[in-house]
């Protein structure tokens, strides 16, 4: 399911991650299906792609990228997104749908991972859903934070704390991007340092 969803904004969303012209590598932390990867592939054409996940999604999303063609250039590696071995240094990297799943601690840490995987000036987008403004009445997100709190003991997280523990991991500003393919979610898009 989470694939056919993706299908409907890879190709907006692989415009939005901005990556550079002739980029080479790009690291999908938890990217499962490898929708994302594959449309970035498909508008870079020297891109490939190394998707990190559990061994149930990898399996899937192994199958799913088989059978779009595109084995040669997206790669799933089985692991934990805190003990795989990153690889790189990469010219980008994807953590989409996965912190609000996580603890502030853990989120600092995989932040920190991908950003002693990227090279400098590479960017990692961060896919998710933000919290509102305070003060806003509540809407289908406060109740999907509620949801994630009860299901991971996480929670949604806003912007303005997403990027800072981007920068305090040794990434640059952020910059949020909003898509009307994707109601209600946003990429923070920010730099690695050199």
């Amino acid at each position: 399911g989470q694939y056919q969803l993706a299908r409907l904004s890879s190709d907006a969303v692989a415009k939005a991650v901005g990556l550079r012209e002739g980029a080479q590598s790009l690291l999908d932390v938890a990217g499962a299906h490898g929708e994302f990867s594959m449309a970035l592939c498909r508008r870079h054409p020297e891109l490939s792609a190394m998707v990190v996940d559990l061994p149930g999604s990898a399996r899937v999303g192994r199958s799913i990228v088989a059978t779009a063609g595109m084995s040669e250039r997206v790669r799933h590696v089985e692991g934990d997104m805190f003990a795989a071995d990153f690889g790189g240094p990469h010219d980008g990297a994807l953590a989409f749908n996965i912190i609000h799943h996580l603890s502030v601690e853990q989120v600092g840490e995989l932040f920190s991972r991908i950003a002693a995987a990227l090279k400098p000036g590479a960017p990692l987008c961060v896919l998710d859903l933000y919290d509102r403004d305070a003060g806003r009445r509540p809407d289908s997100g406060s109740f999907l934070g509620l949801f994630f709190h009860l299901t991971s003991g996480a929670d949604t997280y806003s912007r303005e704390q997403v990027s800072a523990w981007l920068g305090a991991a040794g990434f640059g500003a952020a910059t949020a991007k909003t898509l009307p393919q994707l109601p209600g979610l946003a990429i923070l898009r920010a730099e690695r340092a050199g």
